[in-house]
């Protein structure tokens, strides 16, 4: 899923994430979320994005996630990583 309307409501209330689990986004490049103010996807436009206190910050390389997650853990900004085949998940974790 990605940071569209659904995507967002889901990185802000979700169990993982209230349980102390660190998480990511994989998004297209440019995204197509039609309500673009509360969607988190809007960092991949503008950088940034805010939407109900939970922040998403744009990065680069795989590497810039990861250590984006080590230094802010749960409770930082949520990165979101423009990869619309979902190539970091792996070949043994990729979605059909």
């Amino acid at each position: 899923m990605s940071f569209g309307g659904r995507g967002s409501g889901y990185r802000h209330n979700s169990p993982a994430r209230t349980a102390g689990f660190r998480v990511a986004a994989l998004e297209q490049p440019r995204p197509s979320s039609i309500r673009r103010t509360v969607c988190l996807s809007e960092a991949m436009y503008e950088g940034e994005a805010q939407v109900e206190g939970v922040r998403s910050i744009r990065v680069g390389t795989l590497a810039e996630l990861k250590r984006l997650l080590e230094r802010w853990g749960p409770e930082g900004p949520v990165p979101v990583l423009a990869d619309p085949g979902c190539s970091a998940l792996g070949p043994s974790r990729r979605w059909p």
